[in-house]
């Protein structure tokens, strides 16, 4: 970071490298670059597999766009001004780029809680779930998850150099630790002693419904767990520009990306039918494969023939 007095000097880069920004810079390129990749293999799935064809899926779907979305932001914009600290662009480039991660982060947190929630009603309410996440209703369930869009900030030191004495995105940090993430993992305890009740059914034990169930809540579950420790280092940092901060902003930072990487490749982890469907499309391209490298020499061999015959 920019240690001058020049107002929003955060933003800028250093002017020259050290070894930690190398390391730094190429992790964050290497794992937005991952996202992308099982992040556009998600939203095939999404598409091919039936089971994904309802609220669950679309969530997940819309949650997977908002982070491939971030991860293009970081690989383009983050991941490079990192490896080469230039100091020759205007801040106001930084505050644009660091509103709109925000927002996306936001967006991303707060489909993690619907997703939770979405658990939960498929195991209370077995038979209103369809009612509760039909397409009448996903749209101002989609614009309660979208609400987080509507606030960013990025933390700028004053022109003085003083620092500020209250930073409103204190408020802002600690209520979505609080509410979003310790909220999300207080649903998903609900769902899992519901699914433990459930479990003890006997007529339960073969139900396919169930099943797929308890690894949709396993997948969801899985995934606040980051979630959780991400958002507790951002509020601990507070974004805060003393150096004694700096670890936590450095691997706050890190491990959402780290993050929305875990996110895109849970959905192959919990789901047998992701896993068969991928295994049958490498199959599919490896017969195709074979298949033209056996026609071509047949052709050519035939073709051979008749010109001999011809002659």
């Amino acid at each position: 970071m920019n240690a001058t007095l020049i107002f929003g000097h955060e933003l800028l880069g250093k002017g020259y490298r050290v070894r930690n920004d190398l390391i730094i810079g190429w992790t964050i390129i290497g794992l937005c670059y991952i996202q992308l990749v099982f992040g556009a293999g998600n939203l095939y799935i999404f598409k091919k597999i039936n089971i994904f064809h309802n609220a669950f899926g679309f969530l997940c779907a819309a949650r997977t766009i908002f982070e491939m979305m971030s991860s293009l932001l970081h690989i383009s914009y983050s991941g490079p001004v990192t490896l080469t600290q230039p100091t020759s662009f205007t801040p106001i480039l930084g505050l644009v780029v660091g509103a709109f991660g925000y927002y996306l982060s936001g967006m991303s947190c707060s489909l993690h809680v619907l997703i939770s929630l979405n658990r939960l009603v498929s195991v209370y309410f077995i038979f209103q779930y369809k009612i509760l996440f039909s397409m009448k209703n996903f749209l101002p369930c989609n614009m309660l998850g979208f609400s987080a869009k509507h606030y960013g900030y990025v933390v700028i030191g004053c022109e003085d150099g003083r620092q500020p004495s209250f930073n409103v995105g204190t408020i802002f940090n600690y209520l979505c630790w609080v509410s979003f993430c310790t909220g999300a993992i207080v649903v998903d305890l609900c769902t899992f002693v519901k699914i433990l009740k459930l479990k003890k059914m006997k007529h339960q034990d073969n139900d396919k419904m169930f099943k797929r169930n308890v690894r949709f809540f396993a997948q969801s579950a899985f995934q606040n767990i980051p979630m959780f420790i991400d958002i507790a280092l951002l509020s601990l940092g507070d974004n805060s520009l003393r150096e004694d901060k700096a670890l936590f902003r450095i691997v706050s930072f890190s491990l959402t990306r780290f993050t929305d990487l875990i996110n895109s490749m849970t959905l192959i982890f919990f789901n047998p039918e992701a896993r068969k469907y991928i295994v049958k499309i490498i199959k599919e391209q490896k017969l195709v494969s074979f298949t033209d490298s056996s026609v071509g020499p047949l052709h050519n061999g035939v073709g051979a023939a008749r010109s001999n015959v011809q002659a």
